[in-house]
């Protein structure tokens, strides 16, 4: 198994971020098993990938754990921009942990964007998926609408395994924040409002 995280993708076709530029988009969908996603704004196949964090050892355990993955990553790519999957709803989180996990991973990512000076945003996942796929599957359906989605457009998240959903999320987080800052869409947009 890689030591470092940036060779760390979740399986050997997964892509690594050892040679990824420096200043493109981080994605991540926070989870037991996060889900990453990096690339320049505008770029045709980001890198992909998923880190499962530690188990063992409880909560402390997988935030450090999550830590060590992601402080590594900021340090050395610089995104420009972390985009996080939003934590879902006070009234929709039905377990104590889940809601624990879920805001910890949170914390622990903003930090890390904070101690890089990375500018940083969160949107729904019903949000993205209706604006990036053009439609809000029911939850039972939503993970392999979206790992299909990806697979057309090209993108490994295939190659990910039982965690492919958690590449995918991650990826089309990426995505559309990148269609929101990438020049092409820039001067599209001014062309049509001057």
């Amino acid at each position: 198994m890689p030591r470092d995280p940036l060779e760390a993708g979740c399986a050997p076709a997964c892509h690594s971020l050892i040679d990824a530029p420096k200043g493109g988009i981080l994605a991540l969908d926070l989870a037991s098993v996060v889900g990453w996603c990096y690339g320049l704004a505008g770029t045709s196949i980001p890198r992909c990938g998923a880190w499962q964090l530690q188990k063992l050892g409880g909560e402390a355990a997988r935030y450090a754990s999550f830590q060590k993955k992601l402080a590594p990553v900021m340090e050395r790519l610089r995104p420009s921009h972390l985009m996080l999957e939003a934590p879902l709803p006070l009234p929709a989180m039905n377990n104590w942990l889940a809601a624990c996990q879920a805001f910890g991973l949170r914390a622990v990512a903003l930090a890390e964007a904070w101690y890089a000076s990375c500018p940083h945003s969160e949107v729904d996942a019903q949000t993205v998926r209706a604006e990036v796929m053009g439609s809000r599957p029911p939850r039972e359906e939503a993970k392999q609408q979206v790992v299909a989605w990806c697979v057309r457009q090209g993108w490994a998240v295939a190659a990910c395994g039982d965690h492919a959903h958690h590449a995918a999320d991650a990826c089309l987080l990426w995505r559309w924040f990148s269609d929101r800052v990438s020049p092409r869409r820039q001067h599209a947009t001014s062309e049509w409002w001057g």
